[in-house]
C-alpha cells in the first residue's frame, strides 16, 4: 500500500463520510469547506 499523507487521507476519508451520509446537514458541508480552506491557507 502507497504511502499517503496524514493529512490527505483525512480529507478523503471525511469527504467520503460526508458524501455517503444522506441526511448530511448543509451546514456541516459548508463547516468542513471551511476546514479546508483553514488547512491550506495554514500550509502556505
Amino acid at each position: 500500500m502507497p504511502q499517503v499523507p496524514y493529512l490527505t487521507y483525512q480529507r478523503c476519508h471525511t469527504l467520503y463520510w460526508v458524501l455517503s451520509e444522506p441526511n448530511t446537514p448543509i451546514q456541516l458541508i459548508g463547516w468542513a469547506m471551511g476546514v479546508e480552506k483553514s488547512l491550506l491557507n495554514y500550509q502556505d
